[in-house]
């Protein structure tokens, strides 16, 4: 659980990177200026891929890409909007600023290529554990299962 929540601070930090990335080094200056100055920042989550972002039970947005955002608030020092996107609206509400940033898993697509840099696209990694039952108990007569 740790090495998730440790993984999902990496891959939002990628997405900030992602957001400030697309821009100029002097836009991106701005940019985090800008938002240091309202101290606000408008962080466009989705709402319907749990656990990373979901409507929960007080019709409020959670997960871990809404614990993210507040964490980067914090970090910050300041106050976190969030504001709900789908796959089909996030770049979009980047463009327009209606997001400073975006927490959510994005592909590389040749659609995307022309809007954002494709050397800004963080690379996930995922492990897979591959188990195998070979029908014997290992629990018997004393002795441990294999480490």
């Amino acid at each position: 659980m740790f090495n998730n929540i440790r993984r999902n601070f990496v891959l939002a930090g990628c997405a900030l990177g992602l957001s400030l990335a697309s821009l100029s080094a002097a836009q991106a200056q701005t940019a985090l200026a800008d938002i240091m100055a309202a101290k606000v920042i408008k962080i466009g989550i989705p709402t319907d891929f749990p656990p990373y972002g979901y409507v929960g039970p007080d019709l409020q947005p959670q997960g871990l890409d809404v614990e993210m955002g507040k964490y980067i608030g914090e970090k910050l020092g300041i106050k976190v909007d969030l504001i709900p996107v789908t796959s089909p609206n996030r770049i979009p509400y980047l463009q327009t600023k209606r997001a400073d940033l975006i927490i959510s898993t994005l592909g590389k697509s040749p659609d995307r290529e022309k809007v954002i840099d494709s050397h800004v696209f963080p690379r996930t990694i995922s492990r897979t554990t591959k188990c195998k039952r070979t029908g014997r108990n290992t629990r018997r007569a004393g002795k441990k299962p294999p480490a």
